[in-house]
């Protein structure tokens, strides 16, 4: 099994500092691209997931106390955009104080407002309350009378950005006795299956966040996004009956339409190879062999893997964007998915990967060469 160059230079950038990485978008002007996904404030990172993204917007605000120790202390807005192809994935709206404070009750109350879809109070309470809200809107940012929100969304209509309809707004927001911080998710609708995903999606959010809003950690990462190829999927359904669905479909997606993306795969594959597959996945101590079915000349192809200890089999598809990049993505009989980007070194030469898992885990895998 070869060790590709991509390989050894992410164990080089494991061994940097994480944090040296990281925007501090309360420092920079933004339009800036996040390439290592790490955005943050005060050394604290919160690791977005896997996708195209571009810091759009900032803003700054003070806290609303009731009663505090010491001043209030300024906070950072931050919105982060997902765009690829000139397409809406996701969007990301994060407001994170500069420095801990000493609090004994807040003026805001989070849980207020409707939440149409979804709404929970979790374990706040009413001096220092906490709230996960799911709501489902016609439009993103259309309108906005917040200046925060009316910049985000000047930057997507000046660079023609589109939207896939209707998206679920999801909304963390956490008051604590040493700090506080709101997490604002935007993700369109077309991206789950139904609305009972939606929720369980939001519901992993308060997990990640809670110490990390509390500063008992320094880290946080949202939970793994449906993949994107999944996503196309959906939205070309919603638009169109006709069976043209990409052919990077997830096996969990319903069988007719896996049917239906199998079709255009088949009629253009003229030749297929089988290449070997190393996966390093983050949770499991030793690598996971499988295969690589590379088909039309290797702009696409299917994957198979065993899981260690007969914990299940994953299934995946994976799809070139150009020559060099493209897109993977793994479902798996015991639950787990993944997702994530490849790199071909050539015709003959393999490639590897890299993505997170459901869990937020990383995995890793190389393909052999001919």
């Amino acid at each position: 099994m070869i060790r590709s160059a991509l390989s050894v230079a992410l164990v080089l950038l494991a061994a940097v500092p994480r944090h040296a990485l990281a925007i501090d978008y309360s420092k920079v002007d933004p339009p800036i691209p996040v390439t290592d996904r790490q955005v943050g404030i005060a050394n604290r990172i919160v690791k977005l997931p896997v996708g195209t993204w571009i810091y759009i917007a900032r803003a700054t605000s003070h806290a609303k106390l009731t009663e505090s120790v010491g001043p209030a202390i300024a906070t950072h807005w931050g919105y982060f955009a997902d765009v690829r192809d000139g397409v809406f994935r996701v969007g990301i709206a994060m407001e994170l104080p500069e420095q801990t404070l000493q609090v004994r009750s807040w003026q805001d109350e989070p849980c207020k407002d409707e939440g149409k879809v979804f709404k929970s109070t979790l374990d706040g309470s009413v001096l220092l309350p906490e709230c996960l809200l799911v709501n489902r809107r016609d439009g993103h940012l259309k309108g906005s009378r917040n200046t925060f929100y009316a910049s985000a969304a000047s930057w997507l209509e000046a660079n023609n950005v589109s939207f896939g309809g209707p998206v679920y707004d999801i909304f963390y927001s956490r008051y604590s006795g040493t700090g506080h911080g709101r997490i604002r998710v935007f993700v369109p609708v077309g991206a789950f299956p139904d609305e009972r995903a939606a929720i369980e999606w939001a519901k992993g959010i308060p997990p990640r966040f809670k110490e990390f809003i509390e500063w008992s950690e320094s880290t946080a990462s949202l939970p793994a996004l449906p993949p994107s190829s999944d996503f196309d999927n959906r939205q070309a359904l919603q638009k169109s009956s006709s069976p043209t669905v990409s052919t990077a479909s997830l096996p969990a997606l319903p069988p007719s339409t896996d049917f239906d993306s199998k079709q255009p795969l088949q009629k253009s594959s003229s030749l297929t190879f089988t290449r070997s597959l190393a996966v390093s996945w983050e949770g499991y101590s030793r690598l996971i062999p499988g295969t690589v079915e590379i088909q039309d000349e290797g702009k696409r192809g299917r994957v198979l893997a065993p899981l260690p200890n007969s914990e299940g089999e994953c299934t995946g598809v994976y799809e070139m964007i150009d020559r060099r990049n493209g897109q993977w993505a793994l479902a798996c009989t015991n639950g787990l998915s993944a997702t994530g980007k490849l790199e071909a070194f050539g015709q003959g030469k393999g490639s590897s990967g890299i993505g997170v898992d459901t869990k937020g885990r990383r995995v890793e895998f190389s393909v052999g060469g001919s």
